[in-house]
């Protein structure tokens, strides 16, 4: 895909060549600049773009984009050969076609992942602006001249989206990906830039649409934005940058943006001061072409000589493929047939906990009851009670309306109320869900048989990290969570961690999701599972013993905010006689710590 989109930029470099005198004279230099990124420079960053799932396959907008922009350049430049006109608007037409396809590539990247790494979301920012300059090329072409605006401007509208909102965002993902420091003051100034690169083209858009200042405001933000980024990059990533044609054309790039910034600022004074201080014909001599052949041709080069690689995990989850078309409710996955009648019998929501072994991860050292109950999940009782945080109340008794309609993930409102779940483990036919040795944990509270939890349970690894990945399903879709596993306390026999936030490294799986049919979406949630064990000399029958009771606590938050706890205490059915201080039914040993709290329990 990458050869063919640097094939297309060569043909369409000596086009453009060709054409350039005849195009320059008969059609000014603003359209010469426009089509030398939509015949060069387009395919180029479509190159660097590209982003293959973990099997090697690249999403199908992507495929199309780059099979089309070819030929929808050829009919982009092919409609400067006529006066603006609807028969120059429909020859135009393919390329903001094209340019959809290239925006819809960045949602399939954007979507999954969410707003973060900066260099991820800069990247995805100039794919999704990239119509908007090719909806400008087509109103230009058609002679249209929206809100007022002259024949030039429409023109340099389109011109901005395709420089300023693609290939800086573009330019500015690479630098960000090519960073040897991921933490420390390059990475911080880093994102502050990508802040302002994303933010400088729409805001400036806007600008001219509505507000003088806010167009002031914008143009100093980009700026200021771009002479930041060419600073950073010769500081902080030219000394690492190999081979060393790639580290000359990048530092091309980065001193050619300094003069064509400066003269930014310097027209977005003046026009502001109502005092012409540089005209546009000379911002499309001198910042125009610095920034088409210094800053973008020269950065594109570069790093197409040595491309850098993306720090996020590749694309293409395992996920499930659980949907359901109404309300899923505690027999959900029997009425859709997904339950494996013949086989194996899962007993936990793991086989072997060991799976989860790692360098800075032993199973070993994780208590045993802890993994008793990982693997042996159906021996054991729960006791749950819900805190929801200040704040949620409201959103806490929405919620509930909500799931117990939908017979899944349904929480108590009230915190002073603990409930008996009762849990089944259920074996699932791999082939219904998509994923491998799949089982669900259905969990419903005693007193009602409404279902608390329907959760499809498997395991995927990345590397030499093996995850925790949980199917909720729900109308329309599936809620998934992902759960990175760590250790959890200093003994020897530590508890355990079950995260969905990224780790202090590269960004990896963990993450909350809502699988659609078309593609998943990272939410802005988050939760952390806590598991430890809580020890007790007692005696059982007269005889001296060890009361080991399992703790969990189950915290959820929503843009960052802490919304809502989940306490547990997790106890085992049938151990009497085993020298644990724990009846085998729901009586005074299972509601100790609700007496100890309290609490009334259904």
């Amino acid at each position: 895909m990458s050869a063919w989109s640097r094939w297309s930029a060569g043909l369409g470099a000596a086009i453009w060549l060709a054409w350039l005198p005849r195009l320059a004279a008969e059609q000014g230099q603003v359209a010469a600049l426009l089509l030398f990124a939509v015949l060069v420079l387009v395919p180029l960053a479509l190159a660097l773009a590209a982003t293959p799932d973990r099997a090697g396959r690249h999403a199908w907008p992507y495929r199309a984009a780059v099979f089309a922009q070819p030929a929808a350049a050829l009919l982009a430049a092919g409609s400067f050969l006529l006066p603006p006109s609807p028969a120059a608007a429909l020859l135009a037409l393919p390329w903001l076609l094209c340019t959809g396809l290239v925006a819809l590539f960045g949602l399939w990247r954007l979507l999954p992942r969410g707003l973060s790494p900066a260099a991820e979301v800069c990247l995805d920012a100039g794919l999704v602006y990239l119509p908007i300059g090719g909806a400008w090329l087509v109103l230009a072409r058609l002679g249209a001249r929206p809100l007022g605006f002259s024949d030039v401007i429409v023109l340099l509208t389109a011109v901005h989206f395709h420089y300023a909102g693609f290939v800086a965002p573009l330019l500015a993902a690479m630098a960000g990906r090519a960073l040897p420091d991921r933490k420390g003051l390059a990475a911080r100034a880093y994102r502050a830039v990508a802040a302002g690169v994303v933010a400088g083209p729409p805001l400036l858009a806007a600008g001219f649409t509505f507000s003088p200042a806010l167009r002031f405001a914008a143009a100093l933000l980009l700026a200021a934005s771009l002479l930041a980024l060419a600073a950073l990059t010769m500081i902080a990533v030219l000394p690492a940058v190999r081979p060393r044609a790639a580290r000359w054309l990048l530092g091309v790039s980065a001193a050619a943006i300094i003069l064509p910034m400066l003269l930014v600022g310097a027209y977005a004074v003046g026009e502001l001061a109502g005092a012409s201080i540089v005209t546009i014909p000379q911002m499309v001599r001198v910042h125009g072409w610095l920034n088409a052949l210094g800053f973008a041709l020269c950065g594109l080069l570069a790093w197409t000589l040595r491309p850098p690689a993306s720090q996020q995990s590749p694309p293409g989850l395992p996920l499930s493929r659980l949907v359901s078309r109404g309300r899923v409710g505690s027999d959900f996955l029997w009425r859709i047939n997904a339950v494996a009648e013949s086989g194996r019998v899962p007993t936990g929501l793991v086989d072997d906990f060991s799976i989860y072994r790692r360098d800075d991860f032993d199973p070993a050292r994780v208590h045993p009851a802890i993994r008793a109950f990982y693997e042996q999940t159906v021996r054991y009782s729960l006791v749950v009670r819900a805190e929801w945080r200040p704040g949620f109340r409201l959103a806490a008794r929405v919620w509930r309306r909500v799931s117990t309609w939908a017979g899944q993930e349904s929480f108590r409102v009230a915190a002073d109320r603990a409930d008996e779940v009762v849990s089944q483990i259920v074996p699932i036919k791999d082939e219904a869900d998509g994923r491998q040795n799949v089982r669900a944990w259905v969990r419903t509270y005693s007193a009602t048989g409404e279902a608390m939890y329907v959760a499809v349970y498997a395991n995927h690894t990345l590397g030499s990290q093996t995850y925790m990945n949980i199917a909720f399903p729900w109308p329309g879709g599936n809620q998934t969570s992902i759960l990175r596993i760590e250790a959890y306390g200093t003994d020897g026999a530590s508890g355990i961690l079950l995260t969905t936030r990224p780790g202090s490294g590269a960004r990896g799986d963990e993450g909350v999701y809502f699988v659609t049919p078309v593609i998943p979406v990272r939410l802005p949630l988050n939760e952390t599972i806590r598991v430890w064990v809580e020890e007790a000399s007692s005696g059982v029958l007269g005889a001296a013993s060890r009361a080991v009771t399992v703790l969990a606590r189950h915290d959820f938050w929503f843009l960052g905010i802490p919304c809502l706890t989940l306490h547990y205490r997790i106890l085992p059915r049938d151990q009497l006689g085993q020298g644990v201080s724990v009846p085998a039914s729901t009586t005074a040993g299972l509601w100790a710590f609700i007496r100890q709290e309290g609490l009334p329990c259904e």
